[in-house]
């Protein structure tokens, strides 16, 4: 049976239908098991039964990946992750990241990604290539390079209310991506094209920076071996 929305006139289910979120979240493993116990109540996103439909689908989906995947909800950065992200927040980051703001798990990278993730608030899709972040993830610095997807996340209401992340491992190439990000920082760039640049302190040190109009992730299978 179908009602219409007033406002679209898209045929959606009947309330009744609608999957209760225990149900929906059916996926095994640690982070299923943390998402479904976690006390949701207590955060910016609300109880589990008052989550939009395409949040509950955005993280049912996440927690069935085999790939890492990560979301961030709403303007503080809400943060939801699969087994597969686990390993990524290392002893110091997890299990306490769950549930929580981003920019408190992640204070020593958040001047790079901040402004990243705020961009793709606006709508925008961001990919980058050789992206090297410096985390503390087991108590010390420790400089990791990732190829990575910045996709927006709509709420029911077709609005922005997230980010999606997915993301490999790429320890085989060096080339400073980190650089290349703060230079576009600093230009104000964001342009959604390739872009090959000499780093700020003018070195043959380059990177390579995809901003795609889709949200496609950087993956093959030798680079999900190279997963965090």
């Amino acid at each position: 049976m179908l009602y219409y929305l007033i406002e679209t006139g898209r045929p959606v289910p009947h309330p009744k239908t609608i999957a209760k979120p225990e149900d929906l979240i059916r996926a095994s493993g640690e982070m299923a098991d943390r998402v479904r116990a976690f006390d949701w109540a207590n955060t910016p996103v609300g109880p589990m039964e008052n989550w939009p439909i395409s949040l509950r689908t955005a993280v049912a989906t996440m927690l069935e990946c085999q790939i890492p995947m990560y979301i961030a909800w709403g303007e503080e950065f809400i943060q939801f992750y699969n087994d597969a992200c686990r390993p990524m927040l290392g002893t110091t980051k997890h299990p306490q990241a769950l549930g929580t703001g981003a920019q408190a798990s992640w204070p020593e990278i958040w001047e790079t990604i901040g402004p990243i993730w705020h961009e793709v608030l606006k709508g925008k899709t961001i990919g980058l290539d050789d992206f090297k972040l410096t985390i503390e993830r087991h108590g010390y610095p420790e400089d990791v390079y990732f190829n990575i997807s910045y996709s927006p996340l709509r709420d029911d209401s077709a609005n922005v209310a997230g980010m999606l992340a997915t993301y490999t491992r790429n320890d085989r190439s060096r080339a400073h991506g980190a650089a290349k990000v703060n230079n576009i920082q600093a230009t104000g760039n964001w342009d959604r094209s390739r872009a090959h640049g000499a780093a700020p302190d003018g070195s043959a040190r380059t990177a390579a920076v995809n901003f795609h109009a889709d949200a496609g992730c950087h993956c093959d299978s030798s680079r999900q071996r190279n997963a965090v």
